[in-house]
């Protein structure tokens, strides 16, 4: 039953780690210098959604000194087409130019958006100037953890993309055998080693975060935030685990990474199935005892070698 297990459950494993790797070479590769924050839906501006609704307008200003008069009609008669088309509706509050975000925020379609999503403004960010100082302090805190954690993540994931795949082309495959060491190496290696860097550290910049969010921007009640953070660190430390779960598994709506998916197991079949095959003689060998141990790697061994061995020669294909 477990020889039987094994059989299953390597290639199912070999397949996810290959999902997994692809999930996160597609993160990297949209997280551009300065544009992390926007196209991964991790806000970072305190200004901004979800933690303000003032974000400011983006002010767009000729060399010339202003706006030319032509340009103040067509911006006039823009904004009352505009007050038309919205009577009736719930009234803008204020235009925002946050990251991850709508561009002006509207209640109706703030009540509209899921409760994961990063652009909704809700609690605990509506305590923010409620006039209650303690009040206010907890949003703030809030707030401050999760911009610190969203910004910690933005600069690994644009580190990682400077180092890794700048001008990185996913059409184009390498022609050199240097080339495919060098991108087989960074699928296999370094992707897994970045992924256990951001779920290790996860922990310690949560704890970073608590400790920033409890002295900035507070006064009187930072002793008490100190205290909070203490004794909601496991509890917030698992939700953001989660979240970062989440986060790296989330498909993205372009689906490019089931093309990366299928690309790369396309582009290195071979060494995935001998990857499964040594698997398999590893462990299902160790489930085995005396002389049956041996009978079992070979059966499990020896069979899928012969077929990749004459895949490799030319005389089938897989």
């Amino acid at each position: 039953m477990i020889t039987i297990t094994l059989l299953i459950a390597v290639p199912l494993c070999v397949l996810l780690f290959v999902y997994f790797q692809s999930s996160l070479m597609q993160i990297i590769l949209v997280a551009q210098a300065g544009q992390a924050a926007r196209v991964l839906g991790l806000p970072a501006n305190k200004d901004c959604l979800p933690y303000s609704t003032k974000c400011p307008r983006p002010q767009q200003v000729q060399k010339g000194g202003g706006p030319s008069f032509l340009d103040k009609i067509v911006r006039r008669s823009e904004f009352l087409s505009k007050m038309k088309s919205n009577k009736g509706k719930s009234k803008p509050t204020s235009a925002c130019s946050c990251p991850a975000g709508s561009t002006i925020y509207n209640v109706k379609e703030n009540k509209l958006k899921g409760f994961l999503d990063s652009s909704k403004y809700g609690k605990p960010y509506t305590l923010i100037g409620e006039g209650n100082w303690i009040l206010d302090s907890i949003g703030k805190y809030f707030a401050t953890y999760w911009i610190t954690l969203r910004s910690v993540l933005s600069g690994l994931l644009e580190g990682a993309n400077g180092a890794l795949y700048e001008n990185f082309d996913v059409n184009k495959e390498p022609k050199e055998t240097g080339d495919k060491f060098i991108d087989f190496g960074k699928f296999v290696i370094v992707l897994p080693l970045i992924s256990i860097f951001m779920i290790v550290t996860h922990t310690l910049v949560s704890a970073v975060s608590m400790f920033v969010a409890s002295i900035i921007n507070q006064f009187l009640f930072i002793p008490l935030l100190i205290i909070l953070s203490i004794i909601i660190f496991a509890p917030l430390s698992g939700i953001t685990s989660m979240y970062l779960f989440g986060f790296l598994l989330k498909p993205d709506k372009k689906g490019i990474t089931m093309k990366l998916f299928r690309k790369y197991g396309k582009r290195y079949k071979y060494c995935w199935a001998a990857l499964t095959i040594l698997i398999w003689v590893a462990s299902i060998g160790n489930v085995w005892e005396g002389q049956n141990r041996l009978i079992a790697m070979c059966i499990v061994g020896i069979v899928p070698t012969i077929m990749l061995f004459l895949s490799l020669m030319g005389f089938t294909k897989f």
